[in-house]
């Protein structure tokens, strides 16, 4: 890049966003003051009316500024028609860029604008260096068009690789790097990068500066690799002092032109930038053939490239390449041609080249790159060049941002002894050398003041170098940004913890160190009367420190982090960026000098002074004294005498006796102050006698005119440095400047000893007056305090104190109506926290006046506070959810987020719904579920019933205070109860029907079943019946079969054992078991008197066309007639006794039905006392209706027995299976299994079952168990909750278990039985107010962890170590204790002790996290015999919110110490300590 005598500025204009119609070239001839918005407005056509995209050297000017813009000359103006973003993206692809024209790099600027105008002769460029003007180089190229690519290839081409990014800046009109010790940062561009192609290689070359001043650099990094340990690129270095000098083969002058597609025959033309010398024209092409067999052919093509002088007619052949190829493997190639100094119009195409078939012939025109003459003066610019090789190492295309370690060049150093020239990172010489000034090696000044040694004061910066050097203090830094002097010179003595000053007329340095001289005494006798002030800082100040600096030893920016002493974790730290610091120990000392100014100089003193303030400036130390704060004790002397080598001093005023005294003596003309020590007094004195000679080269004031007595001023002091040590921080003269105000803080060794080693000491007040205490840094914070349902809220006070405290009252007031009430002590401390209870929210001003051991007030501190968590309801629920389980039950449950504070009086949630979607429902309107709708826990119920509703839940706390509500819409499917209800009505039936010895109802919805079970019972009803009735007939008189009686149809005779029906009327003379036709054996008989056997068989059959059917029925029964029922020969009984079996068996079968059915019934009977049956039935049926066809198999078992009147029991079993078909589709298929047994109504039961779709199993028990076989553990459900056992353990959920009054609804302890259970013995439980308790160790969930103590005096108690999950941990912990007893004195106290609570992780060391002082009472109840009834009591609690975090094993505890006036004895009265931790 150039420097140019004359530059032009050129305007570019093209109207069409996308191609290059009516594009022009002109020169920008702005008239003088003309902006930029008048020149285009005149110039452009079509400015008024069209939409236009206006740059300045490749720069955005937005339309609002072009009004008051006026480029620089030799500027760059683009202005090209406007489109939206997609039309720009076609632009960016296919239009010709203009980017700057290469004007060179102007190199002074804002390090030396005064004299840099001179430097370079003035004119234009003189005025470009004068007013900071910086051109770092044109704008880079972003993109590189590459050729199309042919398609699908049989073979691997050749790869070909890119560079197409550089990341590093060119920083457009601003200055360059300016930089100072050692430091790494990445250089800036200050060429236009370019590229080129030798073969199929493309080459990248760019010029750098790392900036002024620097003298070497250590070895380039492409981001965090070695820049010369890729293939093909090499690093050349011209203009560094300290290294070789090497010339640069690159072009440092090149613009970079896009250009276009070469279609065949067709000219393409761009235009070079001016001052144009050599023209390089890069072309990425494809060319190739293949022949019918797929082999390689050659494929020839020419490219043509012509130029002319812009603005003539006449093309001129500048150079034609054959290109032969018979790969489709992409080429690249550059044609490379001078020219004569000038601006040309360049056009190229390509000739021939097949493109048919497989042929191809695709030549890119890529870019055109411009070579002008470079001018420029890089005297004292130092330059790197890079030329890189595209290679697989790049393959990404994109180099990253090139860095290196810069090297600032040797300065002077004093080292003490002698002037060292040398490179530094100290402060001080850079001060000195930027003073100089910074200068080329043609001597002119580069950056810097230029100012002669005359100017500054070399002595004062020889000091400040020693400090630093002693101190480790370096600064190593680039600044990159405009600064004034002022700005830079206070960057690098901040470093050594100095500043700049013109206060003696010259550049000097003044800096805070340890131990420093004084400059001066300030006396009562030097300051202006009424001028005297001390103010306090007290606001709230930064907790801590963090402090981000530049770590040489990795060269990476990392943060140190100081706390304020006293905090563990800083919420309001300063952030503070540490310039020029590259070490930790400098960083760690500069991070502490920030926080120690508001730990040890929140006192500001303020005084005025006559012409006394010449003699010091800022930053100088001094030694006050002053009456008021009795800061020692001052004024003038009378007089000073020397007898026999004693002196003597005559004071104006009298000092006090007192132990080893000091006095200082500031002797007028003397810039040191002397001190001696006097001789005590026994009695307060004006004079004073010295212990130690009178100095040789001090005056003795008084000995001459010259050197009155009254010109000197004392300070008296009982320290070896009488008076305060103050600093120096303001100088104000007044408006004569004869008289100045003056301000000073204190500065201690204390605060040297914590800024050098972090230690911290309070510092002394230097007061000789009784210390009165100071309180400062008042913060009130609120806790919610439970004490059993009741919660309050309390003000926690913290505050700070300077002096000794005794102790210290707390004050508060309420606004009411806008007024204030009366402000009335509410808490009384020996420590710096306080608590207290207020009635309610609202604002309250809040004092803390603390009291020394004289009593006697101190420094009141005072704050107004506004509550936040008084009486307010808990926050709504983050989560809530209703989720529908098996069975039809519904889960409730809800919860907080880990980041959200839950109230620590929360209690539980009231839960209600209402049918529909409601967005916002009416909570009055909504019913709740179950009882009042408050839980205490997550929870299930089978409650509402399927459909849509609309569910909120509120949190309430102990106070009945309830939360906003938080909303969820459910669509719910039908409940347990909804779907066992018909089941359940259906058992009631069987069982009803059962008693009515309807055995075979079951199922009610099985209607088939229950017509074959009436079918089958009424069959076996008739059957018994025409047994019973037989055995009547038997009973009644029928006889042996006699040969010559007459038979009528249907009479029953006995032959042979066996029973016989007749067939016939008139049945004469037929031997029954030789007469089949006329008789039919039925059975068997057996009887004796009124005792009667059967056996009976009847069968029938019937046929049809249409029907047949058959049936078979068997008996066998035993009877006893009621008529011999107690006699002494039969004992059946007192009534008649029946026994019989029935066995029926039928068949039936239609052209629509097949029936088949056995039904066996066995029954016993004592008439009116006892009854017992059996009944069992088997069918199967097929049948047909239409196209529908059902099948169905069914067998049934019933067993009953019956005490009439007092007792029955049944046996129900049926097992069902159905299909059922209509037309070509199953419509049902079921298969089931029903068990149900009765005893007195008291029904257990269960049914199984599956449609193919869904099984199910269902049980009916008051008691369900499951055991297994041989073991000690199982599991049942009875009487509303559920057990689980085992051997020594038992868990159980539900209600109306364990001892009476405990309420439990869950338990975990011994197994004790499920009526035995109870709080005392659980290791878990829960009650129905949702209480808990839990006795083991927790590790996910809501955590809970907690101990209590009954023991009297200094206790440690601990929660026991628990698993964390880093979640919010609410801690509650406090104490109480009570005692009376009979005194002989009656003496009333104040109670107190500390409860102190600390956390550790992981088994790590315990910490302090809170503590609450707590206060109480002795007082004197009355008089008893033998003495006073005396009744002591105090107590408090707290919760403490930890959001520490963390993960791993966690245990807090409390410590109950400091206990004041209650008894050591260990058993005197009672006490309860206990804390609790749960983390949500």
């Amino acid at each position: 890049m150039g420097l140019m005598e004359h530059p032009e500025t050129r305007c570019i204009i093209t109207p069409h966003p996308v191609t290059l119609d009516g594009q022009q070239n002109i020169a920008a001839e702005m008239a003088p003051g003309e902006k930029l918005g008048a020149f285009l407005a005149r110039t452009v056509p079509g400015w008024e009316t069209d939409l236009w995209e206006v740059r300045v050297n490749g720069h955005v000017v937005p339309a609002q500024l072009l009004p008051h813009v006026r480029p620089k000359p030799g500027a760059v103006i683009e202005v090209r028609g406007a489109v939206n973003r997609q039309a720009l993206q076609i632009v960016a692809q296919a239009a010709l860029i203009y980017f700057t024209f290469g004007f060179g790099t102007a190199t002074a600027g804002m390090w030396g604008a005064g004299a840099a105008a001179s430097a370079f002769g003035g004119g234009v460029a003189g005025a470009l260096f004068a007013t900071g003007a910086y051109f770092a180089g044109s704008m880079l190229i972003n993109r590189v068009l590459g050729p199309k690519l042919p398609g699908a290839r049989t073979r691997d081409q050749n790869p070909v690789y890119s560079i197409s990014q550089f990341r590093n800046q060119a920083r457009h009109y601003e200055p360059l790097p300016l930089v100072f010790g050692t430091v790494k940062y990445a250089p800036d561009v200050i060429s236009n990068p370019y590229w080129w192609f030798e073969g199929d290689d493309q080459y990248m070359g760019v010029v750098m500066t790392p900036g002024i001043n620097a003298h070497s650099v250590e070895a380039l990094y492409n981001g965090e690799t070695v820049l010369t340990s890729y293939e093909g690129v090499q690093v050349y270095h011209s203009g560094f002092p300290g290294m070789p000098e090497q010339p640069i083969p690159l072009y440092s002058n090149a613009d970079t032109i896009a250009g276009g597609e070469l279609e065949k025959d067709v000219w393409v033309e761009r235009t070079t930038s001016t001052g144009t010398v050599r023209i390089q024209v890069n072309l990425e092409y494809v060319l190739g053939d293949v022949t019918s067999k797929g082999k390689p052919k050659r494929n020839t093509a020419y490219v043509d490239v012509e130029y002319r002088q812009t603005g003539t007619t006449t093309w001129l052949p500048a150079t034609t390449r054959m290109f032969v190829n018979d790969t489709y493997d992409p080429k690249r190639a550059t044609l490379s041609f001078d020219v004569p100094e000038g601006q040309y119009d360049v056009r190229v195409r390509r000739r021939e080249g097949l493109e048919i078939e497989n042929a191809k012939a695709q030549f890119q025109w890529s870019t055109m790159t411009c070579v002008q003459r470079d001018t420029a003066d890089y005297s004292g610019i130092p330059r790197i060049g890079i030329l890189a090789k595209a290679s697989g190492q790049l393959a990404s295309g994109v180099m990253d941002e090139v860095n290196c370690v810069v090297h600032s060049r040797p300065i002077p150093v004093w080292n003490g002894s002698a002037w060292v020239t040398e490179e530094t990172s100290n402060p001080g010489a850079q001060i000195l050398a930027y003073a100089r000034g910074i200068y080329d090696e043609d001597g002119r000044l580069l950056a810097g003041m230029g100012l002669p040694d005359s100017m500054i004061d070399i002595p004062a910066l020889q000091a400040f170098m020693l400090h630093c050097a002693a101190e480790g203090y370096t600064y190593d830094n680039v600044v990159r940004e405009p600064r004034t002097h002022g700005e830079m010179l206070d960057a690098l003595a901040l470093a050594g913890f100095g500043q700049m000053t013109w206060q003696a007329g010259r550049l000097s340095v003044v800096w805070a160190a340890e131990g420093q001289p004084l400059s001066g005494v300030v006396n009562m006798a030097t300051i202006r009367r009424g001028t005297f002030q001390v103010d306090y800082t007290l606001a709230d100040a930064a907790d801590g420190v963090e402090f981000t600096y530049y770590d040489r030893s990795d060269w990476t920016t990392k943060t140190l982090r100081v706390n304020k002493p006293g905090v563990t974790v800083a919420l309001n730290p300063a952030q503070i960026q540490g310039e020029g610091i590259t070490t930790e120990a400098h960083a760690a000392q500069m991070a502490r000098w920030h926080l120690a100014q508001s730990l040890y100089q929140y006192k500001e003193v303020t005084f005025g002074t006559d012409l006394e303030h010449l003699s010091y400036r800022r930053m100088s130390v001094l030694a006050l004294q002053h009456d008021l704060t009795q800061w020692g004790y001052g004024g003038r002397l009378r007089g000073a005498s020397i007898v026999g080598g004693i002196v003597s001093l005559a004071l104006d005023e009298e000092v006090p006796a007192g132990a080893s005294p000091y006095i200082g003596l500031r002797i007028p003309g003397e810039l040191v102050y002397r001190v001696f020590r006097v001789q005590a007094l026994s009695e307060p004195s004006s004079t004073v006698t010295l212990l130690d000679p009178w100095p040789e080269d001090a005056p003795l004031p008084g000995d001459s005119d010259d050197n009155p007595a009254w010109d000197t001023i004392w300070v008296y002091d009982f320290k070896a440095t009488p008076g305060y040590r103050v600093r120096v921080v303001g100088i104000e003269p007044d408006a004569d400047y004869e008289s100045a105000t003056i301000r000073v803080v204190p500065e201690s060794q204390e605060l040297w000893t914590y800024v050098k080693t972090g230690s911290y000491v309070p510092p002394a007040s230097g007061s000789l007056l009784p210390v009165k205490p100071v309180a400062s840094n008042l913060q009130i914070s609120e806790a919610q305090v439970v004490q059993g349902d009741t919660v309050y809220t309390e003000l926690v006070c913290r505050f700070s104190v300077s002096g000794p405290m005794a102790f210290a009252t707390v004050h508060a007031a309420q606004q009411l109506d806008g007024d204030w009430t009366e402000l009335v002590q509410v808490a009384e401390t020996r420590t710096t926290v306080a608590r207290f209870r207020i009635p309610s929210a609202g604002i309250y001003k809040v004092v803390v006046r603390p009291y020394n051991a004289d009593g006697i007030v101190g420094g009141v501190a005072e704050t107004t506070y506004v509550t936040v968590g008084a009486d307010v309801p808990p926050p709504p629920f983050d989560t809530v959810g209703v989720q529908a389980l098996g069975g039809g039950v519904r889960r409730y449950f809800w919860g907080y987020n880990s980041t959200t504070l839950q109230a620590p009086d929360y209690a539980g949630a009231e839960v209600r719904y209402i049918a529909g979607t409601h967005a916002d429902p009416d909570w009055d309107a909504m019913q709740p579920v179950v009882g009042d709708g408050f839980h205490t826990a997550p929870f299930e119920a089978v409650v509402p019933d399927a459909g849509t509703y609309t569910f909120a839940f509120r949190a309430r706390n102990t106070s009945g205070l309830l939360s906003p509500q938080t909303v969820v819409t459910t669509t719910l499917p039908a409940s347990l109860g909804e779907t066992l209800d018909e089941q359940v009505q259906d058992l009631v039936a069987v069982q009803e029907a059962l008693d009515a010895e309807v055995q075979a109802r079951l199922a009610g919805d099985l209607a088939t079943a229950q017509q074959a079970a009436d079918d089958a019972q009424e069959r076996a009803d008739a059957a018994l019946q025409a047994a019973k009735s037989y055995a009547d007939q038997v009973a009644a008189g029928a006889g042996e079969w006699d040969e010559e009686t007459v038979y009528a149809e249907g009479d029953v005779v006995f032959w042979d054992g066996r029973m016989y029906q007749s067939l016939e009327d008139e049945n004469e003379g037929n031997q029954p078991d030789l007469s089949p036709s006329a008789w039919r054996e039925i059975g068997e008989y057996a009887s004796l008197g009124q005792a009667v056997a059967s056996a009976i068989t009847l069968s029938e059959q019937t046929a049809s066309e249409l029907e047949a059917e058959a049936q078979r029925i068997d008996v066998v029964q035993a009877q006893l007639s009621s008529d011999n029922a107690g006699d002494e020969d039969w004992n059946a009984g007192d009534e008649d006794v029946y026994a019989g079996t029935l066995s029926v068996y039928s068949a039936y079968a239609s052209a629509d039905l097949a029936l088949s059915r056995m039904i066996e019934s066995a029954q016993s009977e004592i008439e009116g006392k006892a009854s017992a049956s059996a009944l069992q039935q088997l069918e199967s049926t097929v049948e047909r209706h239409g196209d529908a066809i059902s099948a169905q198999a069914s067998a049934i078992t019933s067993v009953q027995a019956e005490v009439a009147g007092k007792a029955s029991a049944s046996v129900v079993q049926e097992m069902q299976a159905i299909v059922e078909e209509h037309g070509d589709e199953i419509t049902q298929i079921l298969a089931q299994y029903f068990l149900a047994v009765n005893v007195n109504g008291r029904i257990a039961g269960m049914k199984l079952g599956t449609d193919g779709t869904t099984s199910a199993v269902e049980f009916l028990a008051d008691i369900f168990r499951v055991v297994s076989p041989g073991s000690v553990e199982g599991m049942e459900w009875q009487a509303g909750y559920l057990r689980i056992y085992g051997a020594g353990y038992q868990r159980i959920i539900g209600h109306s278990f364990g001892v009476p009054g405990d309420q439990l609804v869950d338990y975990f302890g011994p197994n004790v039985g499920a009526a035995a259970a109870s709080k005392a013995n659980a290791v878990m439980w829960m009650d129905k107010s949702g209480n808990a308790h839990w006795g083991g160790t927790v590790t996910s969930g809501i955590i809970t962890a907690g101990n209590r103590s009954t023991v009297v005096g200094d206790v440690t108690l601990s929660t026991g170590a628990f698993a964390t999950k880093g979640g919010t941990r609410v801690i509650q912990y406090g104490m109480n204790y009570s005692r009376s007893y009979t005194s002989a004195t009656q003496t009333a106290a104040a109670l107190s002790c500390v409860l102190t609570l600390q956390r550790r992780l992981n088994g790590g060391a315990w910490t302090t996290i809170d503590s609450l002082p707590v206060m109480g009472m002795q007082q004197v109840v009355g008089p008893e015999s033998g003495g006073y009834l005396i009744a002591q009591g105090l107590g408090g609690s707290t919760s403490f919110f930890d959001n520490s975090g963390g993960s791993g094993t966690l245990e807090y505890r409390v410590l109950l110490g400091s206990r004041v006036n209650w008894p050591t004895l260990a058993g005197a009265g009672n006490q309860q300590t206990y804390i609790n931790a749960t983390e949500y």
